[in-house]
């Protein structure tokens, strides 16, 4: 491979100006080239492990799904004019996937033009039009996914703001065990605010859009982990609006999609022509942050859940709890690759992506 280190210059499609630069030479790092192993052996088996139990036992989740929601509607206690969740309350989805397809590709028309002319980093050999046009649609989808997060987190907040469980530390004024204040079942048949059910079809599109993106694109080093993060994201998000128990899945929806704000902050820039130093910032400041949301608060939310249900424990809800717990796997796992990058910037004064193009 050759490569350019020394600040010269080469025509990316005849305008842009793209530095080439090996990223494995340079920090010493090596991309697995097995096509089943995609970060390495310890992470992907874990990975492989949590995808084959997804598999197996999704169907049995979708019958206790279905079967707990036959329960409420039994209930005494829920009140007559209540009406209880159903598939065609999640088809606004569909059409808000469309939406999200068209408006991604607005931002790679409206930004491609700005990425390319400050591109400075590309993982490919010298002249390779075909990967530079990769990583600057990685750029720009990265932009919108940023604003994407934003603005879903902005809107989930008003729209959970007055809810009684959006905690303090969420700028709310209650904490997340309120949603288990009241008995069972009181607690499932709850007030849903205005617009919760457009936040949660908005935020299911763009999980599915995200499930999309990894299958329709080139592979990558993060593939397996992203496989499992949306599958179980897109489960928990139906399976809990169909058993009402929305109010735990919006929270979830609300403290993965905030996190991410910082996420898509460092992967906007990490290709461009900007200093090393502001690189190294945002990927501090997204560490502090996913430590803290995904692993610190996620893990109380997890204690307060099985306190809250500990005299219910339908099937479906130990379904629920199984796939938060595989959630909080993988955040353990993220915050040690991104721990790991920040690390490597410390000693080499480079960011570079955790999600890189597979070398085949």
């Amino acid at each position: 491979m050759t490569t350019v280190t020394n600040g010269n210059s080469k025509p990316v499609n005849g305008s842009a100006k793209t530095k080439i630069v090996d990223v494995e030479e340079d920090t010493g790092l090596s991309i697995p080239k097995s096509r089943f192993v995609f970060t390495d052996i310890f992470v992907d088996s874990i990975s492989y492990s949590v995808l084959i139990f997804v598999f197996l036992f999704s169907s049995y989740m979708n019958y206790d799904a279905f079967e707990m929601q036959r329960k409420l509607s039994l209930e005494p206690e829920k009140p007559d004019d209540y009406l209880l969740p159903t598939w065609n309350d999640l088809i606004p989805s569909i059409y808000c996937l469309g939406g999200i397809f068209i408006v991604n590709k607005l931002f790679f028309v409206i930004f491609k033009e700005f990425v390319k002319n400050r591109l400075t980093l590309v993982i490919a050999e010298e002249n390779n039009n075909e990967l530079a046009e990769l990583y600057i649609k990685k750029s720009c989808v990265s932009i919108f996914k940023f604003f994407f997060y934003l603005t879903s987190t902005i809107f989930g907040y008003y729209t959970l703001k007055d809810t009684g469980f959006l905690p303090t530390n969420f700028f709310g004024n209650g904490a997340f065990s309120n949603i288990f204040k009241e008995e069972y079942p009181t607690y499932l048949f709850w007030k849903r605010p205005e617009h919760l059910y457009l936040y949660i079809n908005l935020n299911l599109a763009f999980s599915m859009f995200d499930l999309l993106e990894v299958l329709l694109n080139p592979l990558q080093t993060d593939f397996l982990i992203m496989i499992i993060h949306h599958l179980s994201t897109i489960s928990l998000i139906i399976f809990s609006t169909l058993t009402n128990n929305s109010h735990v899945g919006s929270m979830v929806i609300f403290l993965h999609f905030y996190g991410d704000i910082y996420s898509y902050i460092v992967r906007s820039i990490l290709y461009l022509d900007i200093n090393d130093i502001w690189k190294g910032i945002s990927c501090f400041l997204f560490l502090i942050n996913f430590a803290y949301s995904r692993v610190y608060v996620f893990s109380g939310w997890l204690y307060d859940i099985s306190k809250g249900i500990r005299h219910t424990w339908f099937f479906f809800e130990n379904w629920l709890y199984v796939f938060l717990y595989f959630l909080l796997i993988l955040h353990l796992l993220w915050t040690f690759m991104i721990g790991k990058k920040f690390l490597q910037y410390l000693l080499t004064g480079k960011i570079v992506d955790i999600a890189k193009v597979k070398k085949k």
